[in-house]
């Protein structure tokens, strides 16, 4: 069954809401949420449409951080909650809560299928990513995919931990229309509906965007404010320009208005991407620099290693924007981790 959101134009709209943390014992992961300046518009599930609405920020009561601890380029397997010390706007903030996000992984698979990435075999690139990816998942672990050219986002798989599921849909895959590439990551949170505060984004595109209507910055605070982490696998060359061999079976009258005309992201788009992805948390990748297997071996490794550190807010506080950062007791390494979060200040100040 397939899921379609319509992307449509922003506008100011105010919806409070609770979202409850599915696993018991994980207070941190369950946070109340302000939503402000919106856009939306109809998710249909099968005949049935619903109103949904994503925000350019968040706020939360309850702030989960989720931790990577990388030293001479491999990752860290967990570490004590001891061996952390956690800052907000250079301040030292109490670890209330600590947990190690264990061996599942639940993987939000967003691919990019838009008219750009039927040139230099992009399409046939993101295939092999997507076919490693679901090959490395192991009993438990979760995954969802869902494909975006303006103007609208497509559902092809809801979450599920049955692999057989996933197997084949990538054979799908054709490149048409225009690209709503930051509408469409903005949408990540939604997506991650039931899997909120645990939650991985995979965004597969060439960075390419003709169509968005939110700026960049707005959602890269967004997904800070939210605390899933995302990760780009950036398409930026590809191989010898050709066309992508399913490209006979585009969609009559399907045309991509690329920019730059040669089909490539501009620097400033890519450098967007890069920074989106570093303030969520998650990393950026070249996937055209490194092999398939590689990036997508890197990913998983960062999503069984992750740990969450959580601290509650003071709601009488006023909402702003605070700047995070992770520091380690007695041991070198670099901790990747969401740079900040908008909300109230943390208890105790």
């Amino acid at each position: 069954m397939s899921m379609r959101l319509q992307i449509q134009p922003p506008r100011l709209r105010s919806v409070s809401r609770q979202r409850a943390d599915r696993h018991p014992g994980r207070r941190f992961a369950a946070c109340a949420f302000l939503i402000m300046l919106t856009w939306s518009g109809p998710v249909v599930y099968g005949q049935q449409a619903a109103d949904v609405s994503f925000a350019d920020r968040v706020s939360v009561e309850w702030v989960s951080v989720s931790v990577i601890v990388e030293s001479k380029n491999r990752v860290l397997p967990p570490l004590a909650p001891g061996m952390f010390r956690l800052f907000v706007d250079d301040r030292e903030v109490k670890i209330d809560e600590f947990d190690a996000a264990g061996e599942i992984v639940n993987l939000l698979y967003l691919q990019d299928v838009s008219g750009s990435m039927d040139l230099r075999s992009r399409l046939g690139l993101s295939r092999s990513a997507y076919r490693q990816m679901v090959k490395k998942l192991i009993p438990g672990d979760h995954l969802a995919l869902a494909t975006f050219a303006s103007p609208q986002v497509e559902v092809k798989q809801p979450f599920t931990a049955d692999h057989q599921l996933l197997a084949g849909l990538e054979q799908a895959w054709v490149g048409y229309g225009e690209t709503a590439l930051i509408d469409a990551t903005a949408a990540i949170p939604q997506l991650s509906h039931g899997h909120w505060g645990r939650t991985t984004g995979l965004v597969v595109t060439d960075g390419v965007d003709t169509a968005s209507e939110l700026p960049i910055g707005q959602v890269r605070t967004l997904l800070s404010g939210t605390g899933i982490p995302v990760y780009v696998f950036g398409l930026e060359g590809g191989a010898p320009d050709q066309r992508d061999a399913t490209n006979k079976n585009r969609k009559p009258g399907a045309a991509a208005k690329e920019r730059p005309a040669d089909g490539f992201a501009t620097e400033v788009e890519l450098q967007g991407l890069r920074e989106l992805a570093e303030a969520s948390g998650g990393r950026y990748v070249n996937l055209t620099e490194i092999s398939v297997e590689l990036a997508v071996s890197r990913v998983l490794r960062d999503i069984r290693n992750r740990v969450f550190l959580g601290f509650p807010t003071e709601t009488s506080t006023t909402r702003s924007m605070h700047t995070v950062e992770v520091r380690l007791l007695h041991k070198r390494g670099i901790v990747h981790h969401r740079t900040h979060y908008f909300g109230f200040d943390p208890q105790g100040w």
